[in-house]
């Protein structure tokens, strides 16, 4: 397992996996869509090179992880400044560099992806499609029951 933040946090992460694809395989890549489209244009070295490599994009159709700050509570700035939705569909980014694409809503079709993927040489993209808002309501309802489970008990 590799980490790699990118400047600035998402910058450079498609080429830093397709690098460590030339050494270590099988090579998946776990990014979000924002650092996705930050990084489209090093999917070319995976074509040129027949690189082999499966992206996971989980799309929430934005920075996602800007809804777990403070300032997501202020919404008149936040979508624009913070969510940044984009509204990208990354089948063209996956045809433009003759990648494999699956796009995928729910778990069973992701298991799927995931298994034609590990058959397949070259570049795989699955898109997970997800919905940041449930997301962190998701988020905040667990650390709820946490909360309670701990008070509750003393620990």
């Amino acid at each position: 397992m590799f980490a790699n933040r990118g400047a600035n946090g998402i910058d450079g992460v498609v080429s830093a996996a397709l690098g460590a694809s030339t050494v270590v395989q099988p090579m998946y890549l776990l990014i979000g869509d924002l650092s996705f489209y930050h990084d489209m244009n090093g999917l070319l070295m995976a074509k040129k090179y027949q690189l082999n490599l499966t992206i996971i994009v989980v799309n929430n159709n934005g920075g996602g992880i800007f809804s777990f700050l403070p300032q997501s509570r202020t919404p008149k700035y936040f979508e624009s400044l913070f969510g940044t939705a984009t509204d990208l569909d990354f089948r063209y980014a996956a045809a433009l560099y003759d990648a494999n694409y699956e796009e995928v809503y729910a778990i069973e079709a992701f298991r799927d992806a995931l298994d034609k993927a590990s058959y397949h040489k070259g570049l795989d993209i699955i898109e997970v499609h997800t919905n940041r808002h449930e997301n962190k309501a998701s988020h905040d309802a667990l650390w709820a029951k946490i909360t309670e489970r701990i008070e509750r008990e003393g620990i």
